[in-house]
């Protein structure tokens, strides 16, 4: 319990801001008086009622001290409300920035193998359940113990009928509050595991409506979601059923103790071991005393509920970014291999085997279907890491490299086009800011001579602290950095590592993908606009997903945004043109082939007369390695496996124009 009190602080101050580090300290110190007063005021009552039964004159004093402990004990406690919502909307807020941060920044484990529906549960559930802890009494926890000794010194000093109720009592209520606890989290446990489950399915079920209303037996696929529903809410009620019984009993136990204590007193007051003025102050004191065996039992569940939700969590926000950098711009594959797990537990499926090539060029990939290409790719973008071997980029493993950093130096071309619910330009531009071509060379040389002195000083050993405000500002833009992150020192230092000797290669790289971050060229977002005809679009409402233009009106906005950029960076071609008729799959081609003359990278595509057009050198995936490597003309008389595949896409051909 007391290792998970620390943890707790521990996460709230290192995810709190200033300001909510400001409010911390004032509710600490609120309640540390607040608990003062609770304790004061009984000891005054139990002087008013000596005065008053002694028929003594009663002093003004003591009622004004009464009356002023009452007041500001109110206050208190009204401040004390407002500065714990506030605390815990400010905390909901920033882990929820941070969660939401962590699907571009890192590779989010829950993201990459549940999907968003269950992500979407960590950002605003578990973002919520970590903030309710704020109002859980943990803070008070520590305080009302304190309390409870000093009340249990006080009133010992008057009667021995106290502790000797009291002590039991506690103790009693201790063991029923842990034994119903477990079994509480258990069922909790169960239930958010349920949550995880259902909501992607619902969200799936949602995406894909219109193949279950066409092809599926509709009725039977709801009442397999409506029986997880009915799973799901069977351990939310079984879990507050525990809450509820826990609650009941500790009730029960107190207020029996409560009555004894009466009759006890009733006796001790005649034999005149009690004054009434004292038995007063003893039944004032009595629920106080109780206070940390009630907050025990809401504290305890609320760091039960903070280990899981933090365990679960901890890929996201514990995670340190990775910030290596390139230390040239050669990429190359050596040795690669990678497998999946087979169906069957304990087997093995090999996709990749010892695949070693340099990306000197633009490349087209072939194969039938599951051969690798897709694990390649996945490879290259560092969501993969190989089982045996590297992918380097600058002789730095690509998945070592800052995540924001890579895919800047990579132009995706995606078989699954991602459109936002915004007019064309802001799909295109994506909130960038339009420069003319002479300005947006001046901006790079200006991002360059900044960042030259400043990696250099890196190198030299510089420290976080003798970096000005504006360079820390263009760190952290360039690597998408917090401020927390930034002031850890093992990130500084891996930093200064990464930067080592090639700050030159180093500043020029950075300035050219800051300046492509923040900016556009205008004139070349005119000329995209007009080769991929898509001023037409002008105006027009994409809708969720861009759910009302069709799939070749995506694609040609995705290949204008991935073209746009100025930056040099190594094309990956995925499937380009899957849902383009002839016509502007030709469009598309001819504006890609302009654009990647003379570039490097990947390009797959069924369609192998897209390959030719693109790229003269093909390399030929055969179950998981290089079957051969060469132009058209050489691959049809050396590789038997492409000569089908082009055999294939021609009578396919064929077919179509018939």
């Amino acid at each position: 319990m007391r290792e998970g009190i620390i943890d707790f602080f521990a996460f709230l101050l290192s995810h709190s801001s200033r300001k909510m580090k400001r409010t911390i300290v004032g509710l600490a110190a609120v309640t540390v008086v607040s608990y003062a007063l609770e304790l004061l005021i009984p000891l005054i009552q139990r002087s008013i009622i000596d005065q008053i039964t002694d028929f003594t004159l009663l002093t003004g004093s003591a009622v004004f001290a009464l009356l002023s402990a009452a007041i500001l004990s109110i206050c208190m406690a009204v401040f004390d409300a407002l500065a714990e919502t506030s605390l815990k909307l400010n905390m909901q807020n920033k882990i929820q920035r941070e969660l939401l941060e962590s699907a571009t920044r890192l590779q989010n484990k829950t993201l990459k193998t549940r999907g968003p529906g269950a992500f979407m549960v960590n950002i605003f559930g578990d973002s919520e359940q970590l903030s309710d802890l704020v109002n859980s009494d943990i803070f008070a926890t520590v305080l009302t113990s304190v309390a409870s000794l000093i009340i249990l010194v006080i009133v010992s000093q008057w009667t021995w009928v106290f502790a000797m109720i009291a002590l039991p009592t506690a103790a009693l209520i201790l063991i029923l509050t842990r034994f119903m606890n477990k079994l509480y989290m258990k069922h909790l446990e169960a239930f958010r595991e349920n949550v995880l489950t259902v909501n992607p399915r619902v969200l799936e079920y949602l995406e894909n409506r219109n193949a279950l209303l066409g092809y599926s037996d509709i009725r039977k696929y709801e009442d397999t979601i409506y029986r997880e529903f009915d799973t799901r809410d069977k351990e939310l009620l079984s879990a507050v059923r525990m809450q509820t019984v826990s609650s009941s009993l500790v009730g029960t136990v107190r207020s029996a103790a409560l009555i004894l204590f009466f009759v006890f007193a009733v006796f001790e007051i005649k034999a005149g071991r009690l004054s009434f003025a004292e038995f007063i102050a003893c039944t004032a004191y009595f629920p106080q005393f109780f206070a940390p065996v009630a907050m025990y039992q809401s504290a305890t569940l609320g760091m039960k509920r903070f280990r899981m939700i933090k365990e679960k969590l901890s890929g996201s926000l514990d995670a340190t970014p990775e910030i290596m950098l390139p230390t040239d711009g050669g990429m190359r594959l050596r040795d690669c291999m990678f497998t999946y797990k087979g169906n069957r537990e304990g087997t093995r499926e090999q996709t990749i085997e010892k695949l070693s090539l340099d990306i000197d060029g633009l490349i087209g990939v072939v194969g039938v279907s599951g051969e690798g290409k897709t694990t390649l790719l996945r490879i290259i973008m560092g969501e993969l890491e190989p089982d045996e071997g590297v992918c380097l980029l600058g002789s730095q493993n690509v998945s070592k490299i800052s995540k924001q950093i890579l895919f800047a130096s990579l132009k995706l071309i995606s078989q699954e086009p991602e459109v936002f619910a915004a007019d064309l330009i802001q799909n295109i531009v994506l909130g960038k800011t339009a420069l003319s071509e002479d300005e947006y060379a001046a901006q790079t040389e200006r991002y360059k001579d900044a960042l030259k002195p400043l990696l250099t000083g890196f190198f030299n050993g510089a420290s976080i602290g003798g970096v000005s405000g504006e360079e820390e500002n263009m760190i952290k833009d360039i690597f998408l950095l917090s401020s927390e992150q930034l002031a850890k020192h093992e990130n500084f230092n891996i930093l200064c590592e990464s930067v080592s000797s090639h700050n030159d290669y180093a500043a020029e790289l950075l300035a050219s993908i800051l300046t492509a971050r923040k900016f556009y060229i205008k004139e070349k977002l005119d000329a995209l606009l007009d080769e991929l005809e898509l001023k037409s679009l002008s105006g027009r409402s994409f809708g969720r997903k861009g759910c009302e233009i069709s799939g070749g009106e995506k694609n040609r906005i995705c290949l204008a945004r991935t073209l746009l950029p100025e930056n040099q960076g190594y094309f990956i071609i995925d499937e380009p043109f899957v849902n383009l008729d002839a016509l502007s799959e030709r469009k598309c081609l001819e504006a890609l082939r302009k654009h990647t003359e003379d570039s490097k990278g990947i390009v797959i595509s069924h369609k192998l007369h897209v390959l030719r057009e693109l790229t003269n050198d093909i390399i030929v995936l055969n179950q998981g390695a290089i079957e051969a490597r060469g132009s058209h003309a050489q691959l049809m008389s050396i590789s038997p496996l492409y000569k089908r595949l082009i055999d294939e896409s021609d009578k396919q051909s064929s077919v179509y124009t018939a």
